[in-house]
């Protein structure tokens, strides 16, 4: 969920892509895309929003995926605003 706090229209995928990074086999991973089917549509309406204009003080849930490109396990690191290393998660795909 992403809350605008701010004076002005704010797209979550921009904070996100300047704050949450992905790393597989030392390679940075794209953010991906889910196939549209209908069982997805609750997901793909959350993917979809982060791409959408957030008015001050209105709050949204969106979605965000990276695509593996393998099965070695992926890091996913989280930054500050000053991009500092705030966490890192570790998930093992095999």
């Amino acid at each position: 969920s992403v809350t605008n706090h701010q004076a002005k229209s704010i797209i979550p995928n921009d904070i996100w892509q300047s704050a949450v990074s992905a790393q597989q086999s030392g390679h940075q991973l794209q953010t991906g895309n889910l196939a549209f089917t209908t069982n997805q549509t609750q997901d793909n309406n959350k993917l979809n929003r982060t791409v959408m204009d957030v008015a001050p003080g209105k709050t949204v849930t969106g979605l965000a995926t990276f695509e593996p490109k393998n099965s070695q396990p992926i890091t996913v690191t989280f930054k500050d605003t000053h991009h500092q290393i705030i966490h890192q998660s570790h998930y093992p795909l095999t």
